[in-house]
């Protein structure tokens, strides 16, 4: 009851609303009757009374489960009303609890290597509402048990890998992104190492992953706005900046972007920004970024060239 409750909100005094309160309940339960169903593990004593109903409508109407099980569960109905006599269990709890203990198909065993391989790519290729009953015919295996191997925790796939992607995945998984587009299950398979879920979590995480601009990028947007003919930063057209970049940027980087990040450049690295003009913030710029990068480069040419005439001395 107290399970039923966290599920469904009860409403205020309103005989409108009681009644949509009670269809909802009803439909959970499933059953038309306002009843307080027993709920969770089954005992011994109504297992035992399931199976003398199964095997007393088994044999009242001469047929066997094998062709119970094979009907569409609406015919199937009646053995299942049939096994709920004499079980405080709802309809539904009842019919989960027959196709677990009767149906053969979910008592094969483990499934083998070849199975499991059929499982993926069946479950690549079939893409209904129905699914795990299409793909159970096919394996011979029930619904619940194509879904259990599928989705179940505890029960994935060999190809599932929880490590950190690899350079070779990553390489894969852009190739197939740009072959198969947002087709995760296309995608995985040629990833074969990750499921479809993993590819697609990688590429929601990519698309709202921000893009950054690294300190070879920093110093080419000094450059760049060190030569624009401008006296005042809101001069600046932050369009045409990406047209100047010597090779092509990521989609991602637009001109909004760049602006941004040269704000958070000034404001982080020059001191009483608002008092100075666009010339000397450029200036206090280009000294911190771009002369440690110069004076780096000339200490390894000295050291290239040091080496060179020691060889020659040599």
């Amino acid at each position: 009851k107290q399970w039923y409750q966290r599920r469904v909100r009860v409403p205020k005094t309103d005989a409108k609303q009681k009644r949509k309160y009670t269809k909802k309940l009803q439909k959970l339960r499933g059953t038309g009757e306002d009843e307080n169903f027993k709920l969770g593990k089954w005992n011994k004593s109504e297992e035992d009374k399931l199976k003398s109903n199964a095997r007393d409508y088994l044999e009242y109407h001469n047929t066997t489960l094998a062709e119970i099980f094979s009907m569409k569960m609406k015919d199937a109905k009646p053995f299942f009303d049939h096994c709920n006599r004499g079980v405080d269990r709802s309809f539904v709890a009842v019919k989960k609890k027959c196709i677990r203990m009767f149906d053969e198909k979910n008592q094969l065993g483990a499934y083998t290597e070849d199975e499991v391989s059929r499982l993926k790519v069946l479950d690549m290729e079939i893409s209904s509402e129905n699914r795990y009953a299409k793909i159970g015919r096919v394996i011979g295996r029930s619904a619940g048990s194509v879904r259990d191997r599928l989705t179940k925790v505890g029960t994935k796939l060999p190809s599932r890998n929880r490590d950190r992607w690899s350079d070779e995945e990553i390489k894969t998984f852009e190739d197939a992104q740009d072959k198969f587009g947002d087709d995760w299950k296309k995608i995985s398979a040629l990833v074969g190492t990750r499921t479809w879920k993993q590819c697609a979590k990688r590429a929601e995480v990519a698309r709202k992953k921000p893009a950054e601009l690294n300190e070879d990028e920093q110093v080419i947007l000094l450059e760049i706005l060190d030569k624009e003919p401008v006296h005042f930063i809101d001069e600046i057209n932050w369009k045409e900046i990406p047209e100047k970049w010597p090779y092509e940027l990521d989609p991602q980087i637009d001109g909004n972007m760049l602006k941004e990040k040269f704000f958070r450049l000034m404001q982080y690295r020059v001191p009483f920004y608002s008092h100075l003009s666009y010339s000397d913030i450029i200036e206090l710029l280009m000294e911190h970024f771009c002369k440690p990068r110069r004076d780096k480069s000339k200490k390894q040419s000295e050291m290239i060239n040091e080496s060179i005439k020691v060889e020659v001395v040599d």
